[in-house]
């Protein structure tokens, strides 16, 4: 058998042993609270994982395709790892190969940055500059706006969706008593039975407006709350509904379905262009009497939480 690959394939074959070279020989921020030895034992997890469920047989080349759940992750890392007049010409090669450009645009914009902001720790300035002028050059061309349609980043190693693969773990020291005590699941003992109320804040953060942050904390700790809860503009009502649905049917959060729907009603609203759109107390009782498998563009990816 012939392999090949494209010069910007993103190829874990080559590129895990840079990430090795880069976090061996470069400082690192020290926002990183584990070791050198054990980032990179988590990335290499993370790939090594993806080789096993797509049964990897030590063929030359591992390439990550635009399809692939951990896509945005591995792009992350891979324009990390590139040289900056590199950046424009690895872009322009995936926006022709994703299934729409203006998604992709939004993906590098609002989900590959904040993977980097989250999960990479060695100096990138250069980069970074290339990817922003980028996605600046591509949003004039294109006078488009800034709809998001990103995946939300749920870090967890266990887990398919390896894009949301490391966040929270970087800056944990397992050897430190004082991040022993910030691992507690701070909504323990809130309204949604742990570890779910965590897992569900987590994934709503993203597409939470930054002054409702407090306002998501203290809704899933079980306090009231005098305003609700404000969504962006891109966020789907039927990405909280789907994951409700799961959360109540389980009996990991105290309600029944009319219930979990004025829960909903009351607590939250989607940014609109002018105002803010609540969601209708009927339609998402239709929509939770439907418990459906989650599809592959869901904007909250909860099935991994139960172990499917």
């Amino acid at each position: 058998m012939i392999y090949t690959k494209e010069a910007y394939d993103i190829d874990l074959n080559t590129l895990i042993p840079k990430i090795k070279d880069i976090i061996n020989t470069q400082p690192l921020s020290s926002s990183l609270k584990i070791s050198k030895p054990e980032y990179f034992k988590r990335i290499e997890y993370g790939a090594d994982y993806l080789k096993s469920i797509r049964q990897y047989n030590n063929e030359p080349y591992f390439i990550v395709h635009v399809n692939e759940p951990s896509f945005n992750f591995w792009l992350a890392f891979f324009l990390s790892t590139e040289k900056a007049h590199r950046i424009s010409l690895i872009l322009d090669f995936y926006i022709i190969k994703y299934h729409n450009q203006d998604d992709f645009i939004n993906l590098v914009q609002h989900d590959v940055l904040n993977i980097i902001d989250n999960n990479i720790f060695h100096s990138i300035d250069t980069q970074l500059m290339e990817i922003s002028n980028w996605v600046r050059e591509k949003r004039n061309g294109k006078n488009t706006g800034t709809t998001i349609n990103v995946q939300v980043l749920n870090i967890n190693v266990t887990v398919i969706n390896l894009q949301q693969t490391f966040n929270n773990a970087w800056h944990t020291d397992p050897n430190s008593s004082e991040d022993a005590e910030n691992n507690d699941d701070p909504f323990e003992d809130g309204l949604i039975q742990s570890p779910y109320g965590n897992l569900l804040f987590e994934a709503l953060k993203v597409f939470c407006e930054d002054s409702s942050l407090s306002n998501l904390e203290q809704l899933l700790m079980d306090q009231k709350i005098d305003s609700p809860v404000v969504l962006k503009s891109n966020f789907k009502k039927i990405s909280l509904i789907r994951p409700i649905i799961e959360l109540v049917a389980r009996g990991h959060l105290p309600f029944n379905n009319k219930e979990a729907a004025q829960w909903i009603f009351d607590n939250f609203k989607i940014r609109a262009k002018i105002d803010t759109i609540k969601f209708s107390v009927g339609s998402i009782i239709r929509l939770m009497s439907n418990r459906q498998v989650e599809p592959k563009n869901a904007q909250i990816k909860y099935e991994h939480w139960f172990g499917k």
